[in-house]
């Protein structure tokens, strides 16, 4: 979508090869002692302009926010659970910050969805490398594979 720099931050290393495959022009490995939040502001110049949060765990929203540049916006996708919470920096919020919950993709979907299927047909989403479909029977067995990594989405069919 142009975006000059794309930093993938994740614990797993098939999942930041596929991210390096797909387009990632950085990958940080946030297993051990590194600091991934001082690892993204140097990747990202100081800071991002944008953080998209997918795993809901509140230590890594918090990365997330703190590696943002001034004025930068976080987008959160994932809850790890119902009552769970998140503690931020109040400075992240007085330097401009915005942190924003995305439901659904916030998206229109007469305008979004098309363009997908455009950005698939032009060779610029690859699906098939990301989304792996089965029958809602295998929701154990999908999960584990997502977990582990072995595969990116997968999306249970009721039949």
């Amino acid at each position: 979508m142009g975006a000059a720099r794309i930093i993938v931050v994740d614990v797993n290393r098939a999942r930041l090869a596929l991210a390096r495959e797909l387009g990632a022009t950085e990958v940080i490995d946030a297993t051990g002692h590194r600091d991934v939040v001082a690892a993204v502001r140097d990747a990202g110049g100081g800071g991002v302009e944008f953080a998209v949060e997918t795993s809901g765990r509140p230590h890594v929203v918090r990365q997330a926010v703190d590696g943002l540049a001034i004025g930068g916006v976080a987008g959160l996708v994932g809850v790890s659970t119902i009552d769970s919470e998140i503690q931020l920096a109040q400075t992240a919020l007085v330097h401009g910050q915005t942190v924003r919950g995305i439901l659904q993709g916030d998206s229109v979907p007469a305008v979004f969805l098309p363009r997908l299927v455009e950005l698939h047909r032009q060779g610029r989403l690859p699906l098939e490398r990301i989304v792996a479909t089965m029958p809602l029977a295998d929701i154990e067995a999908g999960s584990r594979a997502a977990e582990h990594g072995e595969i990116v989405k997968p999306v249970f069919l009721m039949t």
